[in-house]
């Protein structure tokens, strides 16, 4: 009997071997700078931007910034970066 390989077993795999799950399958990567900058990357687009919340789409879902005075300081092709005071970063 053949076994298809789900991506769930495929990224169990990268874990296992250890290989970036992010490089290998363009899962979101979120790196935090203090509480001044959000470097996202894998990302989708935008779906929301105010000033006190940015949404992000990405393959596994919604990304959630919040915070104060939150502005785009560069939007790339799947790179964001996000400046201002952030007070939470969630996947809804």
């Amino acid at each position: 009997m053949k076994r298809r390989l789900t991506k769930k077993r495929l990224v169990q795999g990268a874990r296992l071997a250890g290989l970036p799950e992010d490089v290998l399958f363009g899962v979101p990567k979120v790196v935090l700078v203090g509480e001044g900058r959000a470097l996202v990357e894998n990302q989708k687009g935008v779906v929301e931007y105010a000033n006190n919340r940015i949404r992000v789409r990405t393959d596994t879902g919604l990304l959630e910034i919040s915070g104060m005075e939150l502005t785009i300081g560069y939007l790339g092709k799947s790179d964001l970066l996000v400046q201002g005071k952030i007070t939470r970063v969630e996947y809804t």
